[in-house]
C-alpha cells in the first residue's frame, strides 16, 4: 500500500518531474568528479610547486657566494694551496689594485659619466663569459687555466665575484656624487681586504659574530678611517680647487664649506661605516655588491644630516 508521499513522488516522476533518488546520485557523481578534479589539480599544483622550488634552488646555487672551496676544482689551487687557496694572495692583490686604479683615473679627470659606460660593457662581457663557462666545458677549463688564480673554487659553478663587484660600482657611480662613490670603492677595495687578511690570521683569537671576527672588523675600521682621510683630507683638498673641477666631477657631497661635519669626525664615521658594511651579511648576497652600496647609503645619509 502506497503512502500519500510515495504516490505524490510517483506522480511527479510520471509527469516528468525530478526524481530525488536520481538527484542524489547526480550530486554524488558531481562530488566525486569534483574530488577527482581537485586531486588532479593538487598533483598539477604540486608539480608546479616542485618545479618552482627546484628553479629557486638552482638560482640560489648559482648566485650564492662563499660556498666552501672543495680544493680540487681548480688545479692551481691544489698546487699552491697556501698562497692561492688559503690566503688568496693574487685575488687580494687584484682587489686592492681597484682602489689605486680608481684614484689614478680620478687624477686624470675621468668622471662618472665616462666610467659608467665602460663598467656596463665590462659587466656584459663578464656575464657572457660566465654563461659560456657554464655551457661549454672546454671553455670553462680554458678559463680556469688562465684565471684560476683569481677565482675561488666556489665560483667554478657560480657567477664570478667580479660580476657583483661591477654591479656595486655601477650602482654607486650612477646614484651618488663622485666623492661618495670613490670612497665606497676604497672601502670595498681596501677595508674588505684587510678585514679578510687579519680575520683569517688572527680571528680565532677574538670574538666571532657568525663568520666575522672582531679582529677583522677592527682592521676594516682602521683601514676605512685611513682611506677616508686620504680621500677627503689629502686628495680632494688638493684637487677640488683646480679650475673646472666642478664641471668635470660635479658637486661634492662634502666640503669644509658646505658641511657642519668636521674632517676628523667624518673619517671616524667612515671607519665605523666601513666596518659595519663589511661585517653585515645581507641574506646570501656577495659582499662585493653589498659593501659599496651600504657604504654609499650611510655616507649619503650622514652628509645630508650635517649639510649646511
Amino acid at each position: 500500500m502506497q503512502t500519500r508521499s510515495s504516490r505524490r513522488r510517483n506522480k511527479v516522476n510520471h509527469e516528468g518531474g525530478v526524481d530525488p533518488v536520481k538527484v542524489t546520485e547526480n550530486l554524488q557523481k558531481v562530488a566525486e568528479d569534483q574530488q577527482n578534479n581537485n586531486h588532479k589539480n593538487h598533483h598539477i599544483t604540486d608539480d608546479w610547486t616542485e618545479r618552482g622550488r627546484q628553479l629557486f634552488e638552482d638560482a640560489k646555487a648559482l648566485l650564492t657566494p662563499r660556498s666552501l672551496s672543495p680544493l680540487g676544482l681548480i688545479p692551481i689551487h691544489k698546487k699552491y694551496r697556501g698562497f692561492i687557496h688559503k690566503y688568496e694572495v693574487p685575488r687580494k692583490l687584484f682587489h686592492v689594485s681597484i682602489g689605486f686604479i680608481t684614484l689614478a683615473l680620478f687624477n686624470r679627470d675621468v668622471n662618472s659619466a665616462t666610467v659608467l659606460p665602460v663598467l656596463i660593457k665590462f659587466l656584459a662581457v663578464v656575464v657572457c663569459t660566465d654563461l659560456m663557462r657554464f655551457k661549454w666545458e672546454w671553455f670553462s677549463n680554458l678559463y680556469i687555466k688562465v684565471l684560476g688564480s683569481l677565482m675561488r673554487e666556489s665560483e667554478v659553478e657560480q657567477l664570478n665575484g667580479v660580476v657583483w663587484y661591477l654591479v656595486g660600482l655601477i650602482v654607486v657611480f650612477y646614484f651618488y656624487p663622485t666623492d661618495i662613490a670613490v670612497l665606497s670603492v676604497l672601502l670595498l677595495s681596501w677595508a674588505d681586504t684587510t678585514a679578510s687578511i687579519f680575520g683569517r690570521a688572527y680571528g680565532h683569537l677574538s670574538i666571532r659574530i657568525g663568520r666575522k671576527s672582531l679582529v677583522g672588523s677592527f682592521a676594516a675600521f682602521v683601514t676605512s678611517t685611513a682611506a677616508a682621510y686620504l680621500w677627503y683630507g689629502v686628495i680632494l683638498t688638493r684637487y677640488s680647487n683646480k679650475p673646472g673641477f666642478s664641471a668635470i666631477h660635479g658637486t661634492l657631497a662634502w666640503t669644509p664649506t658646505t658641511s657642519k661635519l668636521p674632517l676628523g669626525y667624518l673619517c671616524v664615521a667612515a671607519g665605523f661605516i666601513g666596518a659595519v658594511s663589511e661585517a653585515i651579511q645581507v641574506y646570501s648576497l656577495d659582499d662585493n655588491l653589498t659593501i659599496p652600496i651600504i657604504s654609499a647609503v650611510f655616507m649619503g645619509l650622514l652628509f645630508n644630516f650635517f649639510k649646511i
